[in-house]
């Protein structure tokens, strides 16, 4: 680990912690398990708690963590696809919230007769609605992308 990251990296210090408790007669399961804890990786508490329940009876190691890996590494793909998506999508709001902006300041500085529009009572009661529309649009479009993982 250490020859991969750097001495004062998270991972590094983690597993020097669970060296140190092994070198102290601790049982490695709860080690895992303090780590997970540490950790509030729900990733972490769970292969904790299969490496324990593995580890007491006897099961077969090298299965367990190959198809944790295996399990843990589509999450992970899964969690990446999901977020490129969403990256996407959170561009498409920005684009289409600034899009109505645009549209109407390039209408009043090449038509003069398009801002006199806006003096009038309609013309005012339009654009509250319309302002009121956008507004809760922006704060609807803003509730759909930003979905936390």
């Amino acid at each position: 680990m250490r020859m991969q990251y750097n001495a004062n990296d998270d991972i590094v210090l983690e597993m020097q912690e669970i060296i140190n408790g092994m070198n102290q007669n601790i049982n490695i399961e709860v080690m895992l398990e303090n780590f997970g804890m540490r950790s509030g990786n729900e990733d972490i508490m769970s292969f904790a708690d299969v490496f324990a329940v593995c580890y007491r009876k006897g099961g077969n190691m090298n299965s367990v963590i190959h198809r944790t890996h295996s399990v843990i590494s589509e999450k992970m793909a899964v969690a990446d696809e999901i977020e490129t998506k969403l990256t996407s999508n959170k561009m498409q709001h920005n684009v289409m919230s600034v899009m109505p902006i645009a549209v109407v300041a390039l209408l009043r500085l090449t038509n003069d007769a398009f801002a006199a529009n806006f003096a009038t009572v309609i013309g005012v009661l339009a654009n509250t609605v319309a302002i009121g529309i956008f507004v809760g649009a922006y704060i609807y479009g803003n509730k759909i992308v930003d979905i936390e993982g």
